[in-house]
């Protein structure tokens, strides 16, 4: 049976955040910042198909294959029709952007972009969606948010590597709206984590244990003083820094304060990580970070995921204090989002300069349909530690809303 196939091939390519181009090139347009711009050729093949079901004798003889290249810089066409239904392979797709109407690859099983459209697929392999071999599996992760053209960070544990996008996910944040993108990414290697994730606990650090202690530091104050109660969620979050004068952005966060909310906002507490601590206004010997406006999700949201920043660009580790906090908060929905923060000069998101942040993704967030309903902070040392010794890492506990349960590390119905 003759199939006449028209396929893409990648000339030059380059690579978005949220899709899957080959390593060793950059972004080929102006507007690098929304799509990457590739320079395409078609190949047009004729060749014999073999089915399953008998084929006539007209096609049963073997066809020659014509080959006939041409060199184009746009998306010219494509066309396939195939009549073998049990001969399917793993298929890339090519979509259009719905911002600068350029094309671009997506591996599998990832689909396109909300709002952008298919423009066809290839039922085979591309050189840009291959994956590592010889190495152990990591599991999948998701990435954080990143805004266009910002590359995400790496999302694998300690010892893996990225080796394949297996989904990726847009929304939009901030007024005005401004769209953001993430990918998850199976990864492969050999993992050093001492322990699995549990997703239901974000963490600030990979090797932050799930529950309990942690050696080479002492926990901030847990139980009922640092946890909301039943039904409630975080919705802000501020940080209290030793001393009174004399404080910036990077003094050291010591201590924190954070308030919960039921979903429909009647019911309120405020968690607190040293019982000394006032549950309301200033606290002798302490400056607190922003509270309320940027330092407060807006009404309706809750604290999703949690990033610390901590001062400097060299030689951080897990015991490097934390100076400032930035959180996403999101609907009960999921379909709208907003951005925290504890200054008012950390971005949106990406990168701060002159500090280093804590890990995002999947492990620094809580899943789909949960909030983060407790904070605990880490100091380094065991013995010594004050309300004044500064916080290097963070632990937070997540929980469904109501009407859902956790199964598998998801929030269903």
């Amino acid at each position: 049976m003759e199939t006449t196939l028209e396929v893409l091939t990648a000339r030059k390519s380059g690579r978005g955040v949220h899709r899957h181009w080959p390593d060793d090139t950059g972004p080929q347009t102006p507007h690098a910042n929304l799509r990457p711009r590739l320079q395409f050729s078609i190949v047009r093949v004729t060749l014999l198909v073999a089915c399953s079901r008998p084929l006539s004798s007209q096609a049963a003889g073997v066809m020659p294959m014509i080959v006939d290249r041409i060199s184009a810089m746009v998306w010219l066409s494509f066309v396939f029709t195939a009549f073998c239904a049990s001969s399917a392979q793993a298929e890339y797709r090519v979509c259009r952007s719905q911002l600068d109407g350029k094309p671009y690859l997506q591996c599998p099983p990832g689909d396109c972009i909300p709002g952008d459209s298919l423009v066809a697929f290839n039922p085979g392999n591309h050189a840009s969606c291959t994956t590592l071999t010889g190495a152990g599996d990591c599991g999948e992760y998701w990435t954080g948010w990143q805004g266009p053209g910002v590359a995400p960070d790496n999302s694998c544990p300690p010892g893996c590597s990225k080796s394949g996008v297996v989904d990726n996910g847009s929304r939009v944040v901030g007024f005005p709206p401004r769209p953001q993108y993430r990918e998850k990414w199976r990864c492969a290697g050999t993992p050093i984590p001492p322990e699995p994730i549990d997703p239901m606990v974000g963490r600030s650090f990979w090797n932050v244990p799930n529950t309990g202690s942690w050696s080479g530091f002492s926990g901030t104050a847990a139980g009922l003083l640092s946890t909301c109660p039943a039904g409630m969620y975080v919705t802000q979050i501020q940080g209290l820094k030793s001393g009174s004068g004399g404080i910036t952005e990077h003094t050291p966060i010591s201590e924190l304060r954070f308030w919960c909310k039921t979903l429909d906002g009647t019911g309120s507490f405020v968690g607190r990580s040293a019982g000394s601590m006032p549950a309301s206004g200033s606290w002798s010997g302490f400056s607190g970070t922003l509270q309320g406006g940027p330092g407060a999700c807006p009404d309706g949201y809750f604290v999703k995921s949690i990033q610390g920043f901590k001062s400097g660009s060299g030689g951080i580790t897990e015991h490097t204090a934390i100076s400032e906090l930035r959180f996403e908060c999101e609907t009960p929905d999921g379909t709208s989002a907003a951005v925290g923060k504890s200054f008012g000069g950390i971005p949106d998101e990406g990168s701060w300069a002159g500090f280093s942040g804590t890990i995002k993704g999947s492990v620094a967030a809580c899943p789909q349909g949960a909030f983060v309903v407790a904070i605990q902070g880490f100091k380094s040392g065991s013995g010594g530690l004050t309300e004044h010794s500064p916080i290097s890492e963070l632990r937070f506990p997540c929980q469904c809303v109501p009407g859902t349960h956790e199964y598998n590390g998801a929030c269903i119905k």
